[in-house]
């Protein structure tokens, strides 16, 4: 896939991602639709138009696609539901988390895959960060609540969390302050301050070791 030119800013993703129910354009005036589907509508031409325009070519006539179980048919290319383009871009996000984040750990921990039982301990904690206990999900329903490190309670986060610190303090470079465990008795600011730090270390390690910034994990958005 060719990049997008130009490059999104912060704003054109949240345009294509954060979308709501619009009304669609009458068959005389043929307008795009305004609000935020329609933005998210433009933003998919401007990122994605060329390829867009080679699925279109690709798949023509009646053909049938599927996405999570809901068939599509081909012709719906042309304008996608605004639901279904959220659940892919946000599937593509979460899949990018979980695969940078395994090839970022190969890179900083492969001491860990030395030793055939630390590396299988090693990669049950991977799994552990998140609710599925695997690094790839293609083939569940969408979700519709925040779980895993987006829980919306600490109660929730922590096992999450306690696993993917441990994961970070096998990396080169991890601050002392993460060997510390959480524990359901700490004081909620103290939780919060430290899932802060792990947040903090990924990220920044993820920068020095590539260059640009990584895709992390986002709340579902919800309509007010």
């Amino acid at each position: 896939m060719s990049p997008p030119s130009p490059l999104p800013r912060s704003q054109s993703w949240r345009d294509l991602l954060i979308m709501q129910p619009t009304p669609q354009p009458s068959s005389s005036s043929g307008q795009m639709p305004s609000g935020k589907t329609g933005k998210s509508k433009a933003k998919l031409d401007v990122f994605f138009g060329d390829e867009l325009s080679l699925l279109r070519q690709f798949w023509t006539g009646s053909q049938m696609l599927q996405w999570r179980g809901q068939k599509i048919e081909a012709a719906m290319l042309e304008n996608l539901p605004h639901h279904l383009i959220q659940q892919i871009i946000y599937e593509i996000c979460k899949q990018s988390f979980r695969y940078n984040l395994l090839e970022l750990d190969e890179h900083l921990a492969g001491h860990m895959r030395l030793d055939r039982e630390a590396k299988k301990r090693h990669m049950e904690l991977l799994c552990g960060i998140f609710p599925q206990h695997a690094l790839s999900m293609w083939d569940k329903d969408f979700s519709t609540q925040n779980d895993g490190l987006n829980a919306e309670s600490f109660h929730d986060a922590l096992p999450y969390f306690e696993n993917f610190r441990q994961v970070l303090i096998a990396w080169d470079g991890a601050p002392q302050d993460l060997k510390q465990p959480f524990t359901e008795s700490m004081p909620e600011g103290e939780k919060w301050q430290r899932m802060k730090q792990c947040a903090l270390f990924y990220v920044q390690s993820f920068y020095d070791n590539t260059g640009h910034p990584p895709v992390v994990p986002h709340i579902l958005y919800a309509a007010p």
